[in-house]
């Protein structure tokens, strides 16, 4: 994520990196949410580890599949958290 120099910075005093997953088909959820079939996008990176393992302040993923890597701009990202709380 591209981001102003100071968000970076506020990040990084919070252990956190300009990283988000955003997963379009979630295949197990031990919360129960999201549901199998069900996309999420998560908060920032904290650790990721073994090629696969996403770590964020509260939840752990495991990345399965290819995958890619997008860099976008921080606007772009912020649209993502609108359309979730907009419903769409």
């Amino acid at each position: 994520m591209e981001a102003p120099r100071q968000v970076m910075q506020r990040m990084a005093g919070q252990s956190q990196q300009p990283v988000m997953l955003l997963a379009l088909d979630i295949l197990y959820s031990s919360s129960g949410a999201p549901r199998a079939g069900e996309w999420l996008r998560s908060t920032p990176l904290v650790a990721f580890t073994d090629e696969m393992y996403f770590r964020t302040q509260h939840t752990d993923y495991v990345l399965v599949g290819s995958g890619r890597r997008l860099a976008l701009q921080l606007s772009t990202v912020l649209q993502l958290f609108s359309s979730e709380q907009d419903g769409h």
